[in-house]
């Protein structure tokens, strides 16, 4: 079975496992889903954004998408300040570019093959190899990117 789990693995710098979820894992094109009721004023919740700038301090930028909460003016779907604990990944529909954005194939695009919700896995094709892997939602983000932007594994 071609099929692998993601993990996050131990190495001789890494932080103690209770450390782990704390790791940055939001990089730019990808689409995350807004989950903090609080972010201004709780008009985005459960709302989708593009990650468009990932400055410093651990925050970045969203672009909203375009729905009825937002206006259509770029300059009005812009967030700032958001933090990666304010949202989560968000996943395409199946055929769907992807990136994998934590574990050991972190930085590795590819397809949504399948999504399992009542296990919260998702079956992915990854770009190059074509490997098939079974990873867990938290790993996976939708790639709003380019397709021709080089996979870069040092994210």
């Amino acid at each position: 079975d071609e099929r692998v789990s993601s993990t996050i693995g131990r190495h001789a710098d890494a932080q103690p496992p209770a450390r782990l979820k704390d790791r940055v894992w939001v990089v730019a094109s990808i689409r995350v889903r807004v989950v903090d009721q609080r972010v201004h004023g709780g008009m985005l919740y459960n709302q989708k954004g593009v990650v468009v700038d990932t400055g410093g301090a651990g925050e970045f930028a969203l672009l909203m998408d375009v729905d009825a909460a937002t206006a259509a003016d770029s300059r009005a779907r812009l967030r700032e300040g958001i933090t990666q604990h304010m949202v989560e990944t968000a996943l395409p529909k199946a055929g769907g570019s992807i990136i994998v954005v934590r574990g050991e194939l972190r930085g590795r695009r590819g397809r949504l093959l399948e999504r399992d919700s009542r296990r919260s896995r998702a079956v992915v094709q990854l770009n190059g190899d074509f490997a098939v892997c079974t990873l867990s939602f938290d790993d996976v983000c939708e790639w709003a990117g380019h397709a021709h932007e080089a996979e870069d594994d040092e994210y």
